[in-house]
């Protein structure tokens, strides 16, 4: 009779296991494997995603310097370079990448029909390959910064070379409008933390400043600019390049004086230094909120230069004020965020390349999730 029991007992503890491997356990492992599949076909169309952004030239093959742009007449999206080599980005067309552009952008749903992304969302970031950090703690015209080199893991990066260009204006001859722009250069070594100190005092006759590094570690190089200078920084003027062209265009809804303002100078840095590339006057080179709220020039072979930025002395009756741009270039980043953001628990999928855009190293990151 004790052994019915047992053996009774021992069915429906069978009995029951089996039941919630049935119901509970095999459901979740179903589950999991469906997840994972997702993921990886999910994975699958981004890397396709990624590939036609980067390898594709898009049509037109020059849609990112076109006449008075219109997104209209760009009939398939692709960012590469008309180079040969692989990863080289055309600056023109990651700057209409750049929401707000003055000159014209191609705005996030342009680019999902172009893709045929119509059950996707996504969103991109150009950013630099490492993190440079600067602390400004100068005091007047004696300037001094902390600089902190990091990889994205936060580790220290040494023997990173660190060249600061202060960049400045000053008045030549004040009787005859007469205005100039200059540089100091200044270069340390971060030591085994990942820091170094660029220290400099300036001469009181200059009229504005500002300091822009370029980081270097190993062969691979980032850019920042950090404002200065003795006036207070305004949003003056938007600097747009495309090409071979340099637009500089009064904000609508500028908070500035409406008087007027011209171009005295014009200078480019890149990744080698500094190029004197203009010296402007009051009567060609206006700047107001008139018929003159847009000044635009070209320089030949600029395109070919890869200027990092373009910094511009802009004069008015009551002072001097440096401008630099575009815009976010001087952040460090090409692109800062491009798209939307994945809404509600969704599976997404985050993938990144290093690309190459006018002699600069960037990484480029994709997110991708499916829309619901």
């Amino acid at each position: 009779m004790a052994s019915n029991v047992f053996d009774y007992m021992a069915a429906a503890f069978i009995v029951g296991s089996l039941f919630v491997a049935a119901v509970i356990v095999i459901p979740r492992i179903g589950y999991a494997n469906i997840q994972s599949v997702d993921q990886q076909q999910l994975r699958n169309v981004g890397l396709e995603v990624l590939k036609s952004m980067l390898f594709e030239k898009g049509s037109p093959k020059n849609w990112g310097t076109l006449d008075e742009f219109n997104q209209s007449q760009v009939t398939r999206f692709g960012l590469a370079s008309s180079s040969t080599p692989l990863y080289v980005l055309d600056p023109d067309k990651v700057y209409r990448l750049v929401e707000d552009n003055p000159l014209g952008f191609l705005d996030y749903n342009t680019i999902r029909q172009l893709m045929k992304l119509d059950g996707y969302g996504f969103n991109l970031r150009i950013r630099p390959p490492f993190n440079v950090t600067i602390e400004d703690l100068s005091q007047q015209m004696a300037l001094h910064y902390e600089v902190t080199v990091k990889d994205y893991a936060t580790r220290p990066i040494p023997n990173a070379i660190v060249k600061a260009y202060i960049i400045y204006s000053y008045i030549v001859d004040l009787k005859k409008d007469l205005n100039a722009m200059d540089y100091f250069e200044i270069e340390e070594t971060t030591n085994e933390i990942g820091k170094c100190t660029i220290e400099k005092t300036l001469p009181d006759w200059i009229s504005d400043f500002f300091t822009a590094f370029i980081t270097t570690a190993g062969d691979v190089a980032t850019f920042i600019a950090v404002f200065g200078g003795q006036t207070p920084r305004e949003h003056v003027v938007d600097v747009s390049i495309v090409g071979d062209q340099v637009t500089l265009t009064r904000p609508k809804k500028s908070k500035t004086p409406r008087g007027r303002m011209w171009v005295a100078n014009v200078l480019a840095l890149n990744l080698y230094g500094t190029i004197d590339m203009y010296n402007g006057n009051k009567h060609d080179d206006m700047l107001n909120h008139g018929k003159h709220r847009e000044w635009t020039k070209s320089f030949p072979g600029l395109n070919y230069g890869n200027p990092l930025l373009l910094v511009f002395n802009i004069v008015s009756e009551s002072r001097a004020e440096l401008v630099f741009g575009p815009f976010p270039t001087y952040t460090g980043y090409r692109v800062i965020e491009y798209g939307e953001s994945p809404q509600g628990p969704v599976t997404v999928t985050n993938l990144q390349r290093t690309v190459s855009i006018g002699d600069m190293t960037y990484i480029f990151e994709l997110t991708l999730w499916k829309r619901f």
